[in-house]
């Protein structure tokens, strides 16, 4: 979910306060914030998005597939010793 908020810290407080929400990343550009949301249903999804609406504005977006796995951008301690 992209989120343009208009109280960032009524905004956070209600954030922390879910349990649907997974991550919360502050970002640059036309949102203020980038946040994975976890519901059981796009109805719950819905609600969700519906009790966002008193603090801004929000894209929901969906995924479809994932073509390409998460990668880890930094090497992690296991794999720095495989090339040791």
């Amino acid at each position: 979910m992209l989120f343009r908020t208009r109280d960032c810290l009524a905004f956070l407080d209600f954030v922390h306060a879910s349990p649907h929400v997974a991550e919360c990343h502050r970002i640059s550009g036309e949102h203020s914030y980038l946040l994975k949301v976890v519901t059981e249903s796009t109805r719950a999804l819905e609600e969700f998005g519906n009790q966002c609406d008193k603090y801004g504005t929000y894209t929901i977006l969906i995924v479809m597939s994932s073509p390409i796995d998460h990668r880890n951008l930094i090497p992690s301690l296991e794999d720095a010793r495989m090339v040791d």
